[in-house]
C-alpha cells in the first residue's frame, strides 16, 4: 500500500477536495525524481474525491492506494494512447492512405486514447476511492 498526506481544501455535500502535502517535492534526497516533483507540485491542482463522512475545511487525510492499483493505472494511461495512436496509423494506411494520412490517423488514434483515459479516470476515482467510517482520516482505495 501506498499512502500519502492530503489537506482538504474545499467541502461540498458528497464530496472533498485535497491538495497533497506531501510526496516527491517533501523528500529532501537529491534525486531527479525529487527535482521533477518540486517542478511539477507549483503547477498542481487540487482533486476532487467522493467522501460521506465528516470532514472539515482544512483536516489532514491520508490517502491509501494499492500498489497493484496504481500499476494498472499506469500501464493503462501510458500504452493506451500509444496502442490507439498505433492503430489509427495501420488503419488509416490499410483504408488506402499515404503518409499524410497515417500522420493524422496517428493523432486521432492519440487524441482518442487521451479521451477514453479521461473518461475512465474518472469513472475510477469515484468507484474506488472511498472514505472509512473510521474517525482515523483515512482515504482508502
Amino acid at each position: 500500500m501506498i499512502a500519502i498526506k492530503a489537506t482538504v481544501i474545499e467541502k461540498a455535500p458528497g464530496q472533498i477536495w485535497i491538495k497533497t502535502t506531501e510526496g516527491c517535492t517533501s523528500c529532501q534526497s537529491g534525486c531527479g525524481l525529487a527535482e521533477v516533483g518540486r517542478f511539477l507540485a507549483q503547477r498542481r491542482s487540487s482533486i476532487a474525491l467522493p467522501c460521506d463522512q465528516v470532514v472539515n475545511t482544512g483536516d489532514e487525510v491520508t490517502i491509501v492506494v494499492a500498489e497493484s492499483a496504481l500499476l494498472r493505472a499506469g500501464l493503462f494511461a501510458y500504452l493506451m494512447p500509444a496502442t490507439l495512436m498505433i492503430l489509427g496509423a495501420a488503419l488509416a494506411t490499410l483504408a488506402g492512405g499515404g503518409d499524410g494520412s497515417a500522420v493524422i490517423g496517428a493523432i486521432a488514434g492519440l487524441t482518442l486514447g487521451f479521451i477514453f483515459i479521461r473518461l475512465v479516470n474518472r469513472y475510477q476515482v469515484h468507484q474506488s476511492v472511498r472514505i472509512p467510517s473510521s474517525t482515523s482520516g483515512d482515504l482508502s482505495s
